[in-house]
């Protein structure tokens, strides 16, 4: 049961009985606003790896928002970072997924 929504300065978390669980952190991770779709990207990194030219082409923004929302999540999520084939354009690179 939700027993309260309090703010933080920078994102909104709800809280379990006053304690932040993963779920809400991630929520809150995914529902702050920045200028990249947070959660289209996490849609995306769930479902297969990718890698960093496929999350910018597909999602319309730079390598420098992508590598900027990435980093945001990972403090909330754990996004495994390795060289394999990408799920999309399948080339041998640095793909990210959660998990």
């Amino acid at each position: 049961m939700i027993r309260s929504l309090r703010r933080h300065p920078s994102l909104h978390s709800l809280t379990l009985a006053g304690v932040e669980t993963p779920v809400t952190r991630a929520f809150a991770l995914i529902s702050s606003g920045d200028a990249m779709d947070s959660s289209k990207l996490v849609a995306m990194i769930t479902r297969a790896a990718v890698c960093a030219d496929c999350i910018t082409t597909k999602l319309g923004a730079s390598h420098g928002q992508a590598n900027a929302t990435l980093a945001r999540l990972a403090t909330g999520l754990k996004i495994t970072t390795r060289v394999a084939r990408c799920g999309t354009c399948s080339r041998q690179t640095v793909v990210y997924r959660i998990g």
